[in-house]
């Protein structure tokens, strides 16, 4: 009923019809007005009937309202885990950036001692004559002798002007 009489309210309102159609609406609207007022017995049943409806309203939101507070309480310990993980995370990023700065201290030394393992190779190989054979000495006294060949000469350990 009360939808009804909101309704014609609202074409009473709404209509843009003559001043004819206007005073004959209004008379209708009135006639209807009336006739509700005299169903007491009617509108007894609506408002019982909104008395439930709004019984039903409360309990839905206090079930929504406890719905809430469980979400928002999960979401609560959601974030309080998620910054767990964050610290976590910047702990392992720190753990990380360590090891990477030991690993490149590793790389250098590694690469020192190759570079000193390097110079510290020594090979030559060394003949009297570059070609053929040939006699030489024996020597009356120690002399040192200066192999004038040398093919090959690793870490420049064996100087060919001197013989040592």
């Amino acid at each position: 009923m009360k939808i009804t009489v909101i309704f014609l309210l609202l074409l009473l309102v709404c209509s843009g019809s003559t001043d004819q159609n206007k005073e004959a609406e209004k008379e209708i609207l009135a006639q209807q007005i009336t006739s509700l007022q005299s169903l007491p017995q009617d509108i007894l049943a609506v408002l019982r009937e909104m008395a439930v409806t709004l019984t039903q309203q409360k309990f839905d939101m206090r079930l929504l309202q406890t719905e809430n507070k469980e979400h928002a309480a999960k979401l609560e310990r959601q974030e309080t885990e998620l910054k767990k993980q964050e610290t976590e995370l910047k702990k392992q990023e720190t753990e990380l950036k360590k090891q990477e700065t030991e690993l490149k201290k590793q790389e250098t030394e590694v690469d020192k001692l190759k570079q000193q393992l390097k110079v510290g190779q020594v090979a030559f190989s060394a003949s009297l004559l570059a070609t053929g054979s040939g006699y030489f000495g024996p020597f009356p006294t120690f002399t040192t002798l200066i192999f004038k060949h040398v093919p090959t000469n690793i870490g420049k350990a064996y100087n060919p002007h001197t013989g040592t």
